[in-house]
């Protein structure tokens, strides 16, 4: 690092020592003072988003800060015998923000509330997860804490190309002119670009409307779109409680709507993540976290039950903090890719249905059906469900009877097309459509995705008479199916993989 890279400050710690602050450091104890608190791995994860560095490296940078007085650390013991190191802003570190005109005058340290210390460091984490695909998505060199600063995010840090500079852009010099703020981006069309891709990160706990507003655990918005974060231990209720305080999953859900229309926000453009903390590899809890695969079902089946549920036009996904990160990966790619029409993505499964070898059978012959085609009646299908634009089926080629397969597109995590498929799947009941045996194709758009979306509650694993019957669905991906080096998959609802004839079965 040289001062004709990077703005440096100079402080002197307890020892006399010069310690260097630059831009990624000052960027570093900016996203500090945001979070109150974070677990030294996820501070290193955040640095190194602005300027790549050995850990060994920025351990011997934190001791320093550390000595400075400009953070405090704090180490936690875990559940299985290790400890993890707990940093937050100091004195002297908020001094320096002061000082250089990033934060307000009147600015005091936050408490470092550990109470609750899994659920914190998990909101943390999926922060991380999404700045991390931000990134990724839009090479981006822009993150947006919103009323307080905007932090230049270093481009291309995987090139190794740390000699580029990374600016911290203060939200107060910001008006009609903050083009002009862009000016390390050149050139001109990268300034616009920048614009349109600014993650915004709404800090939760700079709004509160009494008991009335629901404060998401953290919310950010991109390109109009609204990223409304939910994290949960396991021990939120699900059903409305009687507490003023009333964090439930129903109790925020309806009080949802209404703040959104007060607000001007589109529903539609709202997005709301519940995540079920389970243990996850790249991320250090203080306790141990077992996969609570039975909750998200129960959780995904009690959502649609609630009374103002059919009135909530902003999305629902619950998933398991382990796929966060892949699932925020997935949000993105859909905000910067264009949609692929359903249609389109019928023609290509008919297409394989026609061709694969693995597909054909000796005694039946592929055909499809259009949606308005006499064979098909809508009445059939629930009127809030999923109506497909066209059908498959399988004709045998002596008999004439006809094995139909109906095509659903699913996603993971996804509330509403979930309660779509229930709805499906008690419509076609034992398995017969207009006289026929048929069954439910249950198409994802990759193998992750399948893998590991948690159903709701199934006929299988549970007695409640309203649990989904799958026995008669037939799951596949898309990226498994349309390729043309692999062999098509299919899997039964426990996502294990069944032969081909299991079309026919049943």
């Amino acid at each position: 690092m040289s001062s004709k890279e990077f703005k440096v400050h100079f402080i002197y710690n307890n020892k006399n020592h010069r310690v260097e602050l630059g831009y990624p450091e000052i960027q570093a104890l900016l996203f500090l003072n945001e979070h109150t608190f974070l677990s030294q791995p996820q501070l290193y994860e955040f640095f190194s988003f602005v300027h790549l560095v050995h850990p060994a490296t920025f351990r011997k940078k934190t001791s320093k800060w550390l000595e400075a007085g400009l953070i405090k650390k704090k180490s936690l013991q875990l559940q299985n015998g290790h400890s993890v190191v707990i940093i937050s802003l100091a004195g002297a570190g908020l001094s320096v923000l002061k000082k250089l005109k990033y934060i307000k005058e009147k600015a005091r340290i936050k408490s470092t509330n550990i109470r609750n210390i899994d659920h914190s460091l998990a909101i943390r984490q999926v922060v991380l997860d999404v700045i991390a695909n931000h990134r990724e998505q839009n090479n981006a060199q822009i993150y947006y804490a919103k009323d307080l600063y905007f932090i230049g995010i270093q481009p291309d840090v995987f090139f190794f190309t740390s000699t580029e500079p990374a600016t911290i852009y203060k939200s107060m010099q910001l008006g009609k002119d903050n083009i002009n703020h862009f000016k390390p981006y050149r050139p001109v069309q990268k300034f616009e670009k920048a614009l349109l891709t600014l993650l915004t990160s709404i800090n939760p706990y700079r709004e509160k409307d009494e008991h009335t507003e629901v404060i998401a655990d953290w919310l950010f918005e991109l390109q109009g779109q609204f990223l409304h974060v939910e994290i949960d231990c396991g021990n939120e209720q699900i059903r409305k409680s009687k507490s003023i305080h009333d964090t439930s999953f129903e109790g925020k859900l309806s009080r949802l709507q209404p703040q959104l229309h007060k607000k001007e926000i589109d529903p539609s453009n709202y997005h709301v993540l519940f995540i079920i903390v389970d243990n996850r590899e790249d991320t250090v809890l203080t306790q141990n976290h077992p996969k609570r695969l039975t909750r998200i079902s129960n959780v995904k089946q009690e959502i649609p039950l609630f009374p103002e549920f059919k009135q909530w036009e902003f999305e629902i996904d619950v998933i398991q903090f382990s796929r966060a990160r892949s699932f925020i990966e997935n949000f993105f790619r859909k905000l910067a890719e264009p949609i692929t029409e359903e249609s389109d993505l019928i023609d290509e499964l008919i297409e394989v249905f026609s061709q694969k070898k693995e597909l054909q059978f000796s005694d039946w012959e592929f055909f499809f059906t259009e949606k308005n085609n006499d064979t098909l009646k809508d009445y059939t299908f629930h009127p809030d469900g999923y109506i497909p634009e066209k059908v498959f089926y399988y004709k045998h080629t002596i008999h004439k009877n006809k094995q139909f397969i109906i095509p659903f597109f699913m996603s993971e995590g996804d509330v509403k097309t979930s309660e779509h498929l229930a709805h499906l799947a008690a419509r076609v009941g034992k398995g017969y459509y207009g006289g026929q045996i048929t069954k439910i194709l249950v198409i994802y758009p990759t193998e992750n995705q399948l893998k590991y979306d948690v159903l709701r509650k199934t006929q299988k694993n549970s007695k409640d008479t309203i649990a989904m019957d799958t026995s008669k669905m037939l799951f596949i991906s898309m990226t498994n199916f349309i390729t043309k080096f692999d062999t098509p998959k299919i899997y039964n609802e426990s996502k294990k993989q069944i032969p081909y004839n299991s079309i026919f079965e049943l």
